[in-house]
């Protein structure tokens, strides 16, 4: 399967079964300067990645 174009939790999500916050790749507000939009200080930003962790079992090295 080649994903090219999706957001990258949910390709972490289907190569793994697990929820993009359990994987911690959730993206609160991300982009929002570009558009032009504000969070006024009230959100902390979260430690988040937009890579797959290396320690997680993908649907791959299940099936071999």
């Amino acid at each position: 399967m080649r994903c090219a174009n999706f957001y990258p939790p949910s390709r972490g999500a289907i190569f793994t079964g697990k929820s993009p916050a359990q994987l911690h790749m959730t993206f609160v507000g991300e982009g929002r300067k570009e558009s032009g939009g504000n969070l006024n200080g009230r959100v902390i930003a979260s430690d988040c990645s937009i890579e797959l962790p290396t320690n997680e079992t993908t649907i791959a090295e299940l099936t071999g």
